[in-house]
């Protein structure tokens, strides 16, 4: 029973992610449609520091901080999510994976973003999950371990992609 509406649950919690990310690419198209510039220039800027931050000549120590910066964000986005009853998880996704995305472009370029964007949509959803369900989550634990398991998965062969890509060059 508790399988069962744990996976009727859960996908309605993906599509609450996706449809916030997708609302804050709208506003983001619109807003550069209309001439306004000055959310992609920041978004830009934040994505060369994070960038300077994470990237190294060793591609070892690159892949780990570039791994553990993901990961790391995913645990803050998943405990947000059981503090603010779901909220912060999805203005996020608005934000950064919506509004702030830095290039859309590196979708058809690369496959890391694929997998990464799919992990930190994962990651929102089970963080609005928790928020909305934080009275059982104790009895879907085991559930809730398999998707954590699943999500790193996911981003450590994104971590691996991109470290590729920065040291193929």
């Amino acid at each position: 029973m508790i399988e069962q509406s744990f996976f009727k649950d859960f996908p309605f919690f993906i599509i609450l992610a996706v449809l916030s990310v997708l609302s804050g690419l709208a506003i983001k198209l619109l807003a550069s449609a209309l001439g306004i510039t000055k959310l992609q220039r920041h978004a830009l800027l934040l994505d060369e520091l994070i960038g300077q931050i994470l990237s190294r000549k060793s591609f070892l120590k690159t892949f780990i901080r570039i791994c553990v910066w993901n990961i790391a964000i995913s645990f803050i986005i998943i405990c947000s999510g059981a503090i603010s009853l779901g909220v912060l998880p999805a203005v996020w996704a608005f934000l950064n994976l919506g509004l702030f995305f830095p290039n859309i472009e590196l979708f058809r370029l690369y496959v890391y973003p694929w997998l990464e964007e799919a992990a930190n949509i994962l990651s929102t959803a089970l963080g609005i999950w928790i928020g909305q369900n934080l009275h059982t989550f104790l009895s879907r634990f085991p559930f809730f371990a398999w998707i954590v398991t699943g999500i790193s998965g996911l981003y450590i062969i994104s971590a691996l992609l991109e470290t590729y890509e920065m040291h193929k060059a």
